[in-house]
């Protein structure tokens, strides 16, 4: 199964939802190879994490601003 996870929450400065995210993505690679995950997110924002590297992840980049709330729905149907 093909599962798609929204990462913008990477750009948010609230505490926590970093390492929340993070620790999902971590948790998800050692429990489940079998589905694949695609994970929307700002590259950059990706970058300045260690975000676990495994064949079912597929890291997808969203350019978006902070300010702008429905930049994932406008990047799926765009695609």
């Amino acid at each position: 199964m093909k599962i798609g996870l929204d990462g913008i929450v990477l750009q948010n400065p609230i505490a926590g939802s970093h390492r929340y995210f993070e620790q999902l993505i971590t948790g998800l690679a050692e429990l489940d190879a079998r589905n694949a995950y695609e994970i929307f997110a700002n590259a950059q924002m990706l970058r300045e994490r260690a975000m676990p590297i495994q064949s079912n992840l597929h890291y997808r980049d969203v350019q978006t601003p902070r300010w702008m709330p429905n930049a994932l729905r406008q990047q799926l149907y765009r695609d």
